[in-house]
């Protein structure tokens, strides 16, 4: 059986596994240098055990984000991107680079690949570690497979990239939403009505007759139009030879 290179966040890092390694990326980008776990964390205290950090790194480094299969580590081009954009305040713009970064790696289009063999609706956060353990031939622990599974989801979820129901271990891709309807015109209702107006065919008879000619008809087409000016020119045609 092949086997590639796969890796699971260790089940020691923080529940909320998107918000930790952003930490380490701002943190690394505050110190401006390759830095050791004990510096890091000496640097962010929130970020807790130094040797926990480490195995966090190291997985930074699997994904692409930072130099250094262990200790120190240091930021590559893609890391500090995201780095800076987090620094900045900008999390909108943070957020698609993540976007970006994680749809080119192969643990996207590993997650693909589970989805589809689930039939393409929902799977779990354990069964898509599991799924990553028999590509990789490892002899991981079911604790090891089932918190490392879930963190993984909860990366991609943060991301924006799945959804995910921790209670019931559900995963599924986020369902595509229409785009929301642009705004009216201003000073405009949201619905605007506009009548149409039956087209009148041309004549060449005069508009105003010397007389009053008293006739209830409803026209609201252009043959019944052409009908009423018929009976008009017919009118005046009789008025005019009893005049003569």
């Amino acid at each position: 059986m092949s086997t590639k290179v796969i890796k699971l966040p260790h089940y020691c890092s923080p529940a909320e596994f998107d918000k930790y390694l952003d930490d380490i990326l701002h943190t690394i980008y505050l110190l401006g240098k390759a830095s050791t776990s004990k510096e890091i964390q000496q640097k962010n205290t929130s970020l807790g055990d130094f040797e926990c950090l480490g195995r966090a790194g190291a997985f930074l480094n699997y994904l692409g984000l930072v130099e250094g299969k262990r200790s120190p580590f240091e930021l590559n081009d893609n890391g500090r991107a995201i780095a800076i954009a987090l620094t900045e305040g900008k999390g909108e713009q943070a957020l698609k680079l993540w976007q970006q970064h994680l749809k080119e790696h192969s643990l996207y289009s590993e997650l693909q690949n589970y989805m589809k063999i689930q039939g393409g609706a929902t799977g779990s956060s354990l069964g898509f570690g599991e799924h990553l353990r028999k590509l990789a031939d490892k002899k991981w622990g079911t604790n090891f497979v089932r918190e490392g599974g879930k963190r993984l989801c909860i990366l991609l979820s943060g991301k924006k990239l799945l959804e995910f129901d921790r209670d019931k271990d559900l995963i599924s891709f986020p369902s595509a939403k229409p785009p929301p309807s642009p705004p009216p015109p201003k000073g405009l209702p949201a619905t605007v009505t506009v009548p149409t107006t039956p087209q009148v065919p041309k004549t060449d008879f005069p508009t105003t007759l010397p007389y009053n000619i008293n006739i209830s008809i409803e026209a609201k087409d252009p043959d019944s139009i052409k009908q009423v000016i018929n009976l008009i020119r017919e009118l005046t045609g009789r008025k005019q030879e009893s005049s003569s």
